[in-house]
Parts: C-alpha cells; structure tokens; sequence
C-alpha cells in the first residue's frame, strides 16, 4: 500500500458521510483535533509504561486499541467465536510504541501551523503525517509475523491505529483477518479485504457484503455479539439518559431538573463505553443529584433500555440500533445531548427534541397513552 492509498482511506474515514462533526466550524475541529492529540500523547506515554507485560502472543489474537472495540472482542469470545487472546495493540511492540509517542509529539507542535494552511480542516489531527502513522502502524504488524500469528480479531475497521493496521494486514497472507461488529454500520465505510465478518443483523450483512472486496469472504450473523452482559436483578427506572461521546453538562443538568421538578426522580444516565472519564462525570453529577443511577455501560443496551419506560438518547449508534430492535415508542432523541446532525436518518421516525425545555411535552404525552 503506497502512500496515496493511505492518504485516500483516511480522507474518506473523516468525509461528510462518516466524520460526526464534518459540519462544525474550523474553530471546533482546531480545538478538539488539539484535546484528540494530547489524548494520544497521554496513552502512547501509558502504552510505554506497560510495554513489558507480559504477552502471550498465540496463534491466534484480538487486538483493540478502544474499550469499544475490547467490549465486541469479549462479547464475541464469549459467544464462543473465537478463543484468541485479547492484547491492547499499542503495547505490542516496543519500537512502535516509542515511535507512536514521537510522532503524536510532533503532530502537537507542528498541528498550529499545518491546520492554517491546510484545505481539509475536519479529522486533520489524525490523518496528517499517514507515512508516519503507517510506520509505527507496521511495526505491529511485523511483531505479529515474527511471532508467528496467523488470525488476527479485530473491531471497528474505520478509526484509529486499527484501521491502518487493519489495511497493512491486507498485503501478509499468513495473517487471515477476522472483523467483529461494534456497533452500527453505513453503507459509505471505507471497502476492506476481511477473511470473515461476524455481524448482528442481516441489514449489516448486506451491507458488509458490498464493502468486503474479498470474494472469499465468510460473513456470519451472530446476535450474541451485540449483547454484552445480561443481570437478572436489574430494576426498573423511569428515565434513562443515553450519552455519546459529548458531554454537555448544561444541558444533562437543566434535563434533570426538569425531571425532577416534574416528579420523576427515579433517572438513570448510561455513558460511552468509550468515556474513560464517566465514573468521574458521574460522581460529579450525583452531587447534585443523589437520586441518579449509574448504569454501566457493559450491560446489554437492549437490557437496559427494556427496563426503562423513557430513553433521552444522544445521537449515537445506540440510537439506530435502538429504534431498529423495537424501542421507538420510548425513544426520544434530543439532540442537546451531543451532535444535531442526522447522522443516521432516523428525524420524523421517532420523537425529536431540539430545546430540553420541551422534554415534559413529549414525555407528558407518553404518560396519557400508558
């Protein structure tokens, strides 16, 4: 894979069909490309103070680099897929690691001047510099072939190191590449060359049938993946709020005093799987409101959102996953909560809030027809 060709599927990873905040202005994509950077700083710095765990790299491993793309791995291995074992790929390789933090270093001093003179503005803090990216990227695949592995399981295809990684593995033979789904899926991601696919839907399938352009490919539908842990002794709650990655706290707090000056105190918030911060941003908001549940986001959505009588969802996979499993007649999706862009095609199929002062009307409604 040459440069250009790189050049060309990150570009198309952070286009106006796939990148959530393609739309938003050049101020916003400057400062969040920044917090992204130093995010990728802190854990290059972590990756290089864990590197010498001890790994046991057996013939067949699931590599992840995102509590989302671990959450699908362990589901999968769970469901009896596959029995590889589960490595954080950014500590893999020492040499990659150490050139991982290098070049996140450089991208911070030089993202200033390359961001003004720069034409694509949107997901630019990741895909500048790709022949570096893909340097470090391919010391990870190169400890794989040394190491003799011959499957590799991996999840969320479109983002991050694993998408690179994902492309080089592309050019080993000895490496069959195995994708396991994560959440929901457009028909505009980027093509790939899997061996299998494991999906929960036949609409994925489908999809995942015109983006594979390995004519050799398995694709299995196995609902198990999208699952998670199930518990038994789950109560139920009156209002769950369902976050994505944005965490608007004006707009959570002005939504939960609204529910409670309305006589609804028995509200759960559910958070990204993602958000290694949500413990903390939980702590902080049952300050203010001791009646909130946390409910752990590795617990099945569908148990979650079977339990609630109202879901308050962000934009967010959840959301489609959601309205497509039955859960539309609960479903609310205000869109202070996160991104205001349809991202997924679902305004006028179910309740839509652009102001959280609206909420009680809806809800209210909700209340007569039950």
């Amino acid at each position: 894979m040459n440069r250009k060709n790189l050049i060309e599927h990150l570009s198309q990873r952070y286009s106006e069909h796939l990148y959530l905040g393609y739309y938003k202005s050049s101020i916003y994509h400057f400062f969040y490309g920044y917090k992204r950077i130093l995010i990728e700083v802190i854990k290059s710095v972590v990756s290089l103070l864990n590197i010498f765990k001890k790994k046991n790299l057996i013939s067949a491993i699931g590599i992840y680099s995102t509590n989302n793309q671990l959450k699908a791995l362990t589901n999968s291995k769970e469901a009896g897929i596959h029995d590889a074992n589960l490595i954080n790929v950014n500590i893999l390789s020492f040499k990659s690691a150490l050139l991982r933090l290098l070049v996140w270093i450089l991208k911070f001093f030089l993202y200033p001047l390359i961001f003004i003179f720069s034409k694509k503005k949107q997901g630019l803090y990741f895909f500048m510099m790709p022949y570096l990216m893909q340097l470090y990227c391919r010391q990870v695949v190169n400890k794989l072939v040394a190491r003799n592995v011959d499957r590799v399981y991996l999840s969320n295809d479109h983002s991050g190191d694993i998408f690179i990684i994902s492309i080089l593995l592309r050019d080993i033979p000895s490496i069959s590449v195995s994708y396991i789904q994560h959440g929901a899926v457009k028909k505009e991601f980027p093509i790939n060359y899997f061996d299998e696919v494991y999906v929960y839907d036949r609409k994925y399938a489908d999809i995942y049938k015109n983006l594979c352009k390995n004519k050799n490919v398995r694709i299995y539908i196995n609902q198990a993946i999208e699952k998670g842990d199930s518990f038994e002794d789950l109560t139920n709650i009156d209002i769950l709020i369902c976050l994505s990655h944005q965490f608007p706290i004006f707009a959570i707090f002005k939504a939960l005093r609204l529910l409670i000056a309305n006589d609804i105190s028995n509200m759960g918030i559910r958070f990204h799987p993602s958000d290694r911060l949500a413990k903390i941003k939980y702590q902080m908001l049952s300050l203010f409101f001791s009646e909130l549940i946390y409910c752990d986001p590795k617990v099945s959505y569908i148990n979650d959102f079977g339990r609630s009588a109202y879901i308050l969802c962000a934009s967010s996979s959840l959301l489609i996953d959601s309205y497509e499993k039955g859960f539309s007649e609960k479903l609310i999706w205000v869109k202070p909560f996160g991104l205001k862009w349809d991202y997924y095609n679902l305004e006028g199929k179910i309740i839509t809030v652009d102001l959280v002062s609206k909420l009680m009307d809806h809800i209210n409604f909700r209340r007569f027809l039950y």
